[in-house]
């Protein structure tokens, strides 16, 4: 009796995961979805305040915003929270912790995303010795969509900080540029060399998953064999997610999609050799 309750128990479980099989089956990827993906790329890849206006009832959510601004600024006039203190706690020498509020107060708005904070943004992720800062720096850098320091993100990148890393990789998927690649595609390895503070020292050691991540998210801007390949060389990565971030980068770059099957995709590059 017991036996035969077992093969019925057996059957069971054996009947819902072929129907979850079936249920959670992966669709084709389809001509029309790597169009769409195309264009959502060039979306993401848009300055702030141009992806705003692009948006569906985008004078509703204007004027939704500025109501709340209104009352947002009045409970910050009321607590000392202004543009002006702000712009002061961005230089406070003394204090990390305010000159990181005032970078996150002062990105947040448009104006702050402009001239001449953008400027004392860049300085304060070159030369601040607080690495909270700098991070959060880099990150208002890349919300004001900052092309002028390209050479800031892929030097960042090499820091040995991991927050300063991941937010230089994360500016590099939303401001392109062919110099990042060999960076980029060494931060995606499980191994790196990251630059010693104070020193042009570096070091090997293992790369943050989430800086990896961010590398694999930013090499889907490149159509090229280099990056194609640096891509599939981690799809059987110990961390899925780096593996799964690289498949939907091949498949933005080629518009094919062989799952995590290393062999097929290295088949599809070789024969395609002047380009992918």
């Amino acid at each position: 009796m017991r036996t035969r309750s077992t093969l019925l128990l057996l059957c069971s479980l054996c009947t819902l995961t072929s129907c979850g099989a079936h249920r959670y089956k992966e669709q084709p990827w389809t001509e029309k979805q790597w169009i769409q993906a195309l264009a959502q790329n060039q979306q993401r890849l848009k300055p702030e305040e141009q992806r705003q206006k692009q948006t569906a009832f985008a004078f509703i959510n204007k004027a939704t915003t500025a109501t709340t601004n209104f009352f947002v600024e009045i409970y910050h006039y009321i607590t000392g929270e202004t543009p002006f203190n702000a712009a002061k706690a961005l230089l406070d020498p003394l204090n990390p912790d305010r000159r990181r509020e005032g970078v996150v107060y002062l990105s947040k708005r448009d104006f702050g995303r402009q001239e001449p904070y953008v400027k004392y943004y860049a300085e304060l992720a070159r030369t601040d010795e607080d690495w909270s800062v700098q991070a959060m720096s880099i990150r208002a850098l890349n919300r004001s969509r900052r092309q002028q320091v390209i050479d800031l993100y892929i030097r960042s990148l090499d820091d040995e900080r991991d927050a300063v890393r991941l937010e230089s990789a994360k500016a590099l998927a939303n401001m392109p540029h062919p110099s990042a690649v060999p960076s980029l595609i060494k931060h995606l390895q499980e191994r790196a060399d990251v630059r010693i503070s104070f020193t042009d020292r570096f070091e090997s050691r293992d790369e943050n998953p989430d800086v990896r991540l961010a590398c694999a998210d930013a090499l889907r801007n490149f159509n090229t064999i280099e990056v194609a390949r640096a891509l599939a060389d981690v799809l059987l990565d110990r961390n899925f997610a780096v593996s799964y971030q690289a498949r939907e980068s091949l498949k933005l770059i080629t518009g094919k999609d062989y799952r995590y099957d290393q062999s097929a995709w290295l088949d599809h590059l070789t024969t395609r050799p002047g380009g992918v």
